[in-house]
């Protein structure tokens, strides 16, 4: 049997963030179960195989680009010519709004649908006018849920429950389906930051509002404040990249922090072992999560991890491998991050507790697709 996975992503770029990683976790597992994987997404060229970590993949590019409604117009015009080979196959995707184009064009498919993120609100966070709109959108949401998605999943808890509130969904209708992350320890620290001898503190992921950057750096600069010595030995390293990068160069330049806090841009996920092996520590101010990824890639390398509230954090951060602080205002929390940053945190009890949440969500993840393929909604 096929499962044809939807993504408004490059496929062949492995420097994306979660979303990419979850996708080839998926892929992975997928293959495990024997399917044949079919990919349309971003891309340009005909249809033809490619290879990702041992797992033969048939990737279709279908759009030249990411951003919708492009891609989704693309992607809708690919369905309208092939429909017919597409007839009562299995469509995995992590977008609600494109389960129309599905079910308008292949009525026989079952459609299965992964939630990341809070979907419509993020559009909202990155277009301020949308706000207005976001009742009329949810509303939208709702209805595309009950009437073109078979079967709904979301990779975490916080999203599982954002989504029963959201809609008021039945416990039959939705499925938990956490990705799990996948990291090996490396032991050569990446070069491009073994430049000098002080300690590094890694912010891992998209330069984005809801990451908060900019908080970050104010939170070093208190700590600073309280510890001058600071910046003497440890610097910041940003991972990632994002519209928010350039606000994070002139912050850092404003604050005369160019010789202690870095940005590194994206990096490949084959190159990120190195990354954290370069670490002391992980920071995370997110406003918002699912997962995340990277806390628990960082534990999972014996980094503690020092992040906000959000998503799943609370359960992936126990005392003994990092601290967790509220959402609000995490820029003040200065004494509690150098308290963190003092403590001696043990490698080898992160590793061990990132080791059973993967072994979990692992578990998870394979009976989570057992019944998102085989059941449908009801009711």
């Amino acid at each position: 049997m096929r499962i044809i996975n939807i993504y408004n992503g490059d496929f062949l770029n492995s420097s994306q963030g979660g979303g990419m990683r979850y996708l080839r976790d998926l892929m992975l597992t997928q293959h495990r179960k024997g399917y044949e994987i079919v990919l349309l997404a971003v891309g340009t060229g005909g249809p033809r195989p490619v290879t990702i970590e041992g797992v033969s993949v048939n990737y279709v590019p279908v759009s030249p680009t990411l951003r919708w409604p492009r891609f989704l117009w693309d992607l809708f015009r690919y369905i309208l010519k092939n429909r017919q080979q597409y007839q009562g196959e299995i469509f995995h995707m992590h977008r609600v709004y494109f389960a129309p184009a599905v079910r308008l064009l292949v009525s026989k498919a079952h459609i299965v649908v992964t939630i990341h993120t809070k979907t419509f609100s993020v559009l909202t966070e990155r277009h301020p006018l949308l706000k207005k709109l976001l009742p009329l959108l949810l509303t939208f949401e709702k209805i595309l849920l009950r009437t073109c998605v078979d079967r709904l999943s979301a990779a975490g808890e916080y999203a599982i429950t954002l989504y029963h509130e959201r809609h008021a969904l039945s416990e039959q209708s939705i499925v938990s389906l956490c990705g799990p992350s996948r990291m090996c320890a490396s032991e050569q620290p990446a070069p491009e930051l073994t430049d000098d001898a002080r300690l590094i503190i890694l912010c891992v992921g998209r330069l984005a509002a809801v990451k908060r950057p900019l908080s970050v750096i104010e939170l070093l600069r208190r700590a600073h404040e309280l510890r001058p010595n600071l910046l003497e030995t440890h610097r910041l390293v940003f991972v990632g990249d994002g519209d928010d990068r350039a606000k994070v160069e002139e912050n850092i330049a404003a604050l005369n922090l160019g010789d202690h806090v870095k940005v590194i841009g994206s990096v490949s996920a084959e190159r990120m072992p190195n990354i954290y092996a370069a670490g002391c520590c992980l920071v995370l101010l997110s406003s918002s999560e699912t997962g995340p990824f990277t806390v628990k890639e960082a534990l999972a390398t014996g980094l503690p991890a020092f992040a906000t509230d959000v998503g799943n954090v609370s359960e992936y951060v126990p005392a003994e491998c990092g601290v967790v602080i509220p959402v609000e205002n995490p820029e003040s929390r200065a004494d509690a991050f150098l308290a963190f940053l003092d403590h001696d945190y043990d490698p080898a009890a992160c590793r061990r507790h990132a080791r059973r949440i993967l072994d979990m969500e692992q578990s998870q993840f394979e009976e989570g697709l057992d019944r998102l393929y085989k059941v449908r909604k009801t009711g």
